[in-house]
């Protein structure tokens, strides 16, 4: 129960004249008007029944004392009096009883039962909720609100436990008395662990505090229940950190899951202790590097993905969920030397945004950058292959070697070919040839002509076209035709979803497992199903446009990742629109020729040479 600062001044003034006063004394006492000090007496003769009875006749005040145990009890507790004129004090109220309604399980408490614990009124409650607002949004934390149940906090579970926190530590810092005074073993402990995982000082306050508040936490009785999502502790059994526990223990209860909480800023700054990768770290990383290569057709060195970036990504997803900046703080220079590699980063980041619901900052786009960075470095300091046609002569075979040297740095190799060897070389060892005539001959290894040797973008974009093409000629696409009739007239979207998925399983295209998931994500409105139109009917001659992507990932072990299913109308009537489907005629004619061809390498390239040499990719 909660007094206001007036009824607490009443019930004091009460007592200590022998439970009787006059109305004029409680006036003088308290500084209210009469109407104050009338609706604070009716409050107290309410909220204190059964402690206490309230009676005023004529001008005088008397109170008849029911549970004395009680009335003490609560005039001693300092905490529970609450000067309704000071701001600070209601925020910390209001706040207070809202993390008490959460953790409770109620979740939801009414903007009336709020005003009435705080003696306030609801306007007032309302100017100060905006005060809340604005402090929990710094934790990408909401108030919700739902017609006749209430408010709450809502928001990332982390981010909750992370406010709490904060606003915990706030208290007993800002009060007179410390609540936890740690001794002489705990300190010690911190400086050793701070030491031994190489930490800043700054993150051994953060350690520190968050000791405390674990203790404090855990006095009352409230522990963490569940696994924080996406953190992976993997230092418990350090025999520094066993010790820990045991000093803490020895102090109150605490739970494994409350360790791992306390154990969490040992992963905020430091890159200089790899630990095991998880599965969610890996399949984030494979997401990234799809949008990649989605957004920009680029490849990267999966070997240095997986023992360079993925480790910084385990570190980086700790501070992001913890709202830790990273200690590098040079985005503006890193996205003025790197842009590529910065605007990669972004679309990286962008993947990490939807999948943990926060906001990356600058300074961590900036520094998964310089790893980027190094990645692309890296590809392009890969060992290359070059030929060169032995007819250029000596000179002009050097001014190749050093142009090419100066392009793709140290890493590359060259050899010197007869013009009648060049349909024999294997395209997946050689880069590209370079000749001082033109060269007659079909071959599906790039051929550079002199005359190009200082174009440098354009040397690039050859090379780079030839590694793409070769790797597509080495990729398995199967396209089959007329396998699936949608008719909106019969079924709803939903339906139609059913029908297809159906349809793909019996044809052994896909398995239960892929169908089932699908299924369950469609109806969560998950991004992994998409429908939209490939085209708009202007005049509206035909019912139904069907595009859809349907996608999983490969730890769903389906033989094949991506499966775009296209609808178009049978009867086309209008010319413009009888255009488009032509079109997409001739794109699925294409693909079909990929898919015969697939089977056999060789026939593939030759799919690919020809429609190169028709413009048509």
């Amino acid at each position: 129960m909660v007094i206001t600062r007036n009824q607490y001044m009443i019930l004091k003034f009460l007592l200590s004249n022998q439970n009787k006063c006059s109305y004029f004394q409680l006036l003088n006492q308290t500084g209210c008007n009469k109407e104050e000090l009338d609706a604070a007496l009716h409050d107290l003769q309410y909220n204190m029944r059964g402690i206490l009875r309230i009676e005023k006749k004529k001008e005088v005040v008397k109170a008849e004392i029911k549970d004395k145990e009680k009335l003490f009890a609560l005039m001693d507790k300092k905490d529970n009096i609450l000067d309704r004129n000071i701001k600070e004090e209601r925020y910390n109220q209001i706040v207070n009883r809202l993390i008490r309604y959460k953790d409770k399980g109620k979740g939801y408490v009414s903007l009336e039962r709020l005003a009435e614990d705080l003696f306030i009124s609801r306007s007032t409650l309302i100017k100060d909720m905006s005060v809340v607002k604005h402090s929990i949004s710094a934790y990408q934390l909401s108030i919700k609100g739902i017609t006749k149940k209430g408010i709450t906090i809502n928001g990332n579970e982390t981010n909750i436990r992370l406010f709490i926190l904060n606003h915990f530590f706030q208290l007993y810092r800002d009060s007179q008395a410390h609540p936890v005074c740690l001794h002489n073993r705990i300190l010690y402990l911190i400086e050793e662990i701070a030491n031994h995982f190489m930490i800043d000082q700054h993150t051994k306050e953060i350690f520190e505090r968050v000791i405390q508040i674990t203790i404090i936490r855990c006095g009352f009785n409230q522990h963490i229940l569940q696994s924080t999502a996406y953190f992976h502790s993997s230092y418990q059994e350090d025999p520094l950190l066993v010790e820990l526990k045991a000093g803490i223990s020895a102090l109150v209860e605490i739970n494994d899951y409350d360790f791992e909480f306390l154990c969490f800023p040992l992963y905020l700054g430091s890159t200089k202790r790899p630990r095991n990768e998880k599965s969610e770290v890996d399949q984030m990383m494979e997401n990234m590097l799809d949008r990649i290569y989605t957004e920009y057709q680029f490849y990267l060195d999966k070997v240095f993905i997986d023992e360079e970036i993925k480790s910084h990504l385990s570190y980086m997803i700790n501070r992001i969920l913890f709202h830790m900046p990273p200690s590098v703080s040079m985005d503006e220079k890193i996205e003025a030397n790197y842009p590529f590699a910065y605007q990669i980063s972004k679309s990286a980041c962008d993947v990490l945004e939807q999948k943990l619901q926060v906001h990356i900052n600058a300074q961590e786009i900036a520094y998964l950058a310089l790893y980027f960075q190094m990645a692309i470095q890296k590809k392009y300091n890969a060992s290359k292959k070059f030929g060169v046609v032995r007819s250029t002569g000596r000179s002009i075979s050097k001014l190749v070697e050093d142009r090419i040297r100066l392009m793709f740095y140290e890493g590359c190799e060259f050899i010197e070919i007869e013009e009648s060897q060049i349909s024999e070389l294997n395209p997946e060892e050689i880069n590209a040839i370079f000749t001082l005539n033109p060269i007659y001959i079909d071959s599906r290894i790039p051929i550079i002509l002199l005359s190009n040797i200082f174009d440098s973008e354009y040397i690039a974009h050859i090379v780079n076209q030839g590694e793409q093409r070769t790797l597509l000629a080495n990729s398995d696409i199967v396209y089959h035709k007329n396998i699936i009739e949608v008719n909106d007239r019969i079924h709803a979207y939903n339906q139609n979803i059913v029908d297809i998925l159906a349809n793909l399983y019996k044809q052994d295209l896909i398995n239960k497992e892929f169908k089932d998931v699908i299924l369950t994500l469609d109806e969560k409105k998950f991004s992994y199903v998409s429908a939209y139109m490939p085209h708009a009917i202007l005049k509206g001659q035909n019912k139904y446009l069907l595009s859809m992507t349907l996608y999983l990932s490969a730890k769903k072990k389906q033989q094949y990742q991506l499966i775009c299913l296209i609808g178009i109308p049978e009867n086309v009537r209008d010319g413009k629109e009888f255009l488009i489907v032509q079109i997409y005629d001739y794109i699925f004619d294409i693909i079909n020729q990929f898919s015969e061809a697939s089977q056999q390498r060789s026939d593939l390239r030759t799919v690919i040479e020809k429609l190169e040499k028709e413009g048509n990719l």
